[in-house]
């Protein structure tokens, strides 16, 4: 009987209907868009330090830009889905 319950429990677990399966890939997109967004910043202070003590941070500024075009695509697939 334990044996059949466990089984029972364990597939209850992984039974996630299609609302709950798009709510979490929601919720995971938006973190993942929020953590690109944060680096975009952080790298956009770091690239303006540089620009303003005069040096040339070539691979800040690649990192500014590629983090600042990932936050747009992942917003507009957030849109588009």
């Amino acid at each position: 009987m334990g044996d059949t319950h466990s089984r029972r429990a364990h597939r209850k677990l992984w039974s996630i209907n299609s609302r709950h399966k798009t709510t979490i890939i929601l919720a995971i997109h938006t973190l993942v868009y929020v953590l690109i967004g944060i680096a975009g910043l952080l790298s956009g202070f770091i690239v303006m330090a540089g620009m303003l003590a005069r040096k040339r941070l070539n691979g800040w500024t690649v990192a500014f830009l590629g983090t600042t075009v990932a936050t747009g695509a992942a917003g507009f697939l957030a849109v588009t889905s």
